[in-house]
């Protein structure tokens, strides 16, 4: 056992992996945190760990961390967590703030800059915008932006930009999951935080799509948060990890 683990339980079911996890954690409630790997972006690994990463992504009541090798990982040879650059991917929603929540601590905690990131659509790529380019579209386009822009340097309190060199970044795309992916190793992120709305179908459409994408295909961790759910954020409980 490694130095400051205090005990280890080890589970063995059989049956469907995806189905065994979630009823194991459904079954204990105690579960804090679910920490999985991924095979990522190959189509045929994806069918298989893959797949099993975006059920228990989808549906778990509980945080859950995935991992993909060989990516940036923030864990160092000598089991010492180094987070330099913490992302939190988003969309203003419930989850999205629980997000944040967690974004925040893992950045105070171990010293790490935050980043909010959010991706705002660009309508003037939409089939039909070039009929009304010369008109409606620009100014919707400059609307959309500055109504998110408000948005994300409201959601950012002064202190976390004095303690946390907190920083507000907007992109545009209709492809919200690869510009998160792409700006994640431009910025060589070592953890990217997302909510993700869920068990709901029409909820999965939205940003639990996007998640589920950025588990596959994201540079580095993915810790992803639903919201009401399990959380394992409080009052100093991140510092009583670190230091434990």
């Amino acid at each position: 056992m490694s130095r400051g683990a205090r005990s280890v339980n080890v589970r063995s079911h059989i049956g469907y992996p995806g189905m065994e996890t979630l009823a194991a954690i459904d079954e204990d409630r105690s579960i804090d945190l679910v920490v999985m790997g991924t095979l990522g972006r190959r189509t045929a690994a994806r069918f298989l760990i893959g797949s099993v990463a975006a059920r228990v992504v989808r549906t778990a009541s509980c945080p859950v961390l995935t991992v993909r090798q060989p990516e940036h990982e923030f864990v160092e040879e000598n089991a010492m967590i180094a987070l330099k650059q913490v992302v939190v991917a988003t969309d203003f929603g419930e989850a999205a703030e629980a997000a944040l929540s967690y974004g925040r601590e893992f950045a105070r905690t171990f010293g790490a800059k935050l980043v909010l990131l959010h991706v705002v659509e660009d309508v003037l790529t939409r089939p039909f915008a070039a009929e009304a380019f010369t008109t409606s579209y620009p100014q919707l386009q400059q609307e959309i932006e500055a109504a998110s822009k408000e948005q994300l340097d409201a959601a950012l309190t002064d202190d976390d930009r004095r303690t946390l060199s907190a920083e507000a970044v907007m992109l545009r795309s209709n492809q919200p999951a690869d510009a998160i992916a792409a700006y994640a190793a431009e910025r060589n992120a070592d953890i990217l935080i997302t909510g993700t709305h869920g068990r709901g179908a029409v909820a999965h459409m939205l940003m639990g799509s996007v998640a589920e994408r950025l588990v596959r295909t994201a540079p580095c961790p993915v810790l992803t948060v639903r919201h009401p759910e399990h959380e394992f954020i409080g009052p100093d409980a991140l510092v009583a990890v670190a230091k434990a």
